[in-house]
């Protein structure tokens, strides 16, 4: 088949090929961050603990907030600079009616679509002569992150680096920031030349259909770089691995299935209840169903969401609850940081290709993923009796 803009799996339909090679490349991404950072990663642990932020924290959840910011910085720096602080002010707040006023969501979004499209400086291609630190740019950053909307829970775990930056000298902080943004660099390179293969047609959706989001409240999500791409195939991989012990500890196993894996969308019969919508089995091939049996049979239970910035199980299963979130890959980091968030520990399986009609599709497509993926996340829990 043609994705939209990536596609893990082969010409046989099978994905194994890229979670074995997603997973070299994390190991090699976690042995660089820590070859040049560990003293720095050590010092924020320490931080973190001393402040009461996070008792646990690992060196894959530093490898990858550093490797967030590097590559937010190299992205859109030379666009936050020019960003108008009247701009700033009235896209964040846009932003932030549509989080707290989520009954209002489809006028805030046609709103909001105008107002991205008008005053968000996007993929500017004159790039600045300077990338180095400065805690304005920073600022900056963070301002033109919160004005898209598009990164709230990038900006939550990046906030407390902003503030462990603040207790170091300034030539501490500028030496540091150096090294994060060489970090990013390399990375843009290498996992090009890794993970490149899964991407290639992602530089055709942005060249020929990005412009039919233009005035659309998606027009920042869908206008990811290859390098954001890249990114949140190895940050999940790496959050996987962080978060592994902490979700395997949860007394409740909950998985989170998009809308669009759903067979037949308009016969579908799932309805709704207090923690989410469920499915009711009304096809026996539809992927939804087999997995919502396959809970049924190990314990586990399956939620539909409308879209990730959905509402996830009520907030009374906080630290007992544990995820397994599958969503498309622009959406893997902001909704893993989102459980933790709320209490929740997480682990993800990436849709195989993106085809919600929503943002990538123009009629849509029916999304799957890798079962042997999924199964394995959940072996321990539920044996190896899996079908």
């Amino acid at each position: 088949m043609k994705a939209e803009t990536y596609l893990l799996t082969n010409e046989q339909g099978d994905s194994a090929q890229y979670y074995r090679i997603v997973n070299e490349l994390s190991k090699e991404v976690l042995a660089r961050a820590k070859t040049i950072f560990e003293p720095e990663m050590i010092n924020f642990i320490q931080y973190l603990k001393t402040n009461k932020v996070a008792q646990e924290y690992s060196y894959e959840e530093c490898t990858v907030e550093l490797l967030a910011l590097g590559v937010l910085w190299n992205s859109y720096l030379a666009d936050a600079v020019k960003l108008k602080q009247f701009s700033f002010w009235i896209l964040a707040r846009i932003a932030a009616l549509r989080q707290s006023f989520s009954y209002l969501k489809k006028y805030i979004d046609s709103i909001k679509g105008v107002l991205l499209t008008l005053f968000l400086p996007m993929n500017n291609s004159k790039k600045l002569l300077s990338r180095d630190f400065s805690q304005d740019r920073l600022k900056k950053l963070f301002n033109w992150l919160s004005a898209s909307g598009e990164y709230t829970y990038y900006q939550k775990r990046l906030s407390y680096w902003q503030s462990f930056f603040e207790t170091m000298a300034r030539d501490d902080v500028n030496r540091l920031f150096s090294d994060i943004i060489d970090f990013a660099d390399w990375f843009e390179h290498r996992s090009r030349i890794i993970l490149g293969q899964y991407t290639t047609n992602l530089a055709g959706f942005l060249s020929e259909k990005l412009v039919q989001h233009r005035w659309k409240e998606d027009i920042v999500f869908c206008s990811r770089r290859r390098v954001e791409y890249h990114l949140n195939m190895v940050g999940a991989e790496l959050m996987n691995q962080g978060f592994r012990e902490r979700f395997l500890d949860t007394d409740r196993k909950v998985i989170l299935l998009p809308i669009c894996m759903r067979e037949k969308k308009e016969e579908c019969r799932a309805t709704e209840t207090n923690d989410g919508i469920i499915c009711t089995n009304c096809s026996s091939t539809c992927r939804v169903c087999q997995l919502s049996r396959l809970g049924e049979e190990n314990h586990f239970t399956v939620y539909i969401i409308p879209h990730e910035s959905s509402d996830f199980p009520r907030s009374r299963y906080k630290n007992e609850l544990g995820i397994i979130g599958v969503a498309c890959v622009p959406n893997l980091l902001s909704g893993g940081w989102k459980a933790t968030s709320l209490g929740m520990e997480a682990q993800c399986v990436l849709l195989n290709y993106c085809g919600c009609k929503n943002h990538w599709h123009d009629s849509g497509i029916v999304t799957d993923i890798d079962m042997a993926r999924l199964k394995q996340l959940l072996a321990l829990q539920v044996g190896n009796n899996l079908k």
